[in-house]
């Protein structure tokens, strides 16, 4: 998918308002069968409750798995190395970020600050392993973890979408890291307002 690009859509394309979007999605749905989105869901159902939280080593297999680079343009090898060489650590980061810390009552549904502090001590521990060494965690990558994870709860994030979403429902956008949180919330009430009426 290129940068402003959505099921065929340009994204950058001024619209005069979200039913014009609308229909233009439901032209290329019929047009072009969704054949790329299809793949990447199909893949992402495939890779479904990956990567595995339980222990070090299936936490580490899961993250070589993953097949990032056919989602986005995400560099498999900077997501290898932090599994490889701080695995206790980053699977610490994936519990924290699908919820699933319960000790002392630790547990937190706020997805913004989860998010958060996901990509923060991604890049701490990074920079931990070596200078010069880029996390490549943002919040693009964090949407394909929490989509893998639960793709009924969670979707793929694309920026471009975003800014087009918050322009045409006159909505302020968020500052990074918490647009993933705020796409969601976006994607929720519009599926509710425009799709679900449609």
């Amino acid at each position: 998918m290129e940068k402003s690009q959505f099921n065929g859509i340009n994204m950058s394309s001024d619209f005069k308002d979200i039913k014009e979007l609308i229909e233009k999605y439901k032209t290329n749905i019929n047009k072009e069968k969704l054949a790329t989105d299809l793949k990447k869901l199909k893949l992402a159902n495939q890779l479904r409750g990956k990567p595995s939280i339980s222990n070090d080593k299936d936490f580490q297999e899961d993250i070589k798995a993953l097949r990032l680079n056919e989602f986005m343009f995400a560099p498999q090898s900077a997501t290898n190395r932090l599994a490889s060489k701080k695995p206790k650590e980053f699977r610490d980061l994936f519990i924290e970020l699908f919820n699933k810390n319960d000790h002392a009552g630790e547990k937190t549904d706020n997805l913004k600050e989860r998010v958060k502090a996901f990509i923060e001590k991604s890049k701490e521990l990074n920079e931990d392993i070596g200078p010069n060494k880029k996390s490549d965690q943002d919040e693009r990558l964090v949407g394909l973890y929490l989509t893998f994870f639960d793709s009924s709860k969670y979707t793929f994030y694309n920026d471009d979408i975003y800014l087009k979403l918050c322009s045409l429902l006159h909505k302020k956008e968020e500052k990074r890291p918490f647009r993933y949180s705020h796409f969601l919330t976006l994607i929720k009430d519009f599926v509710k307002d425009f799709i679900e009426k449609d």
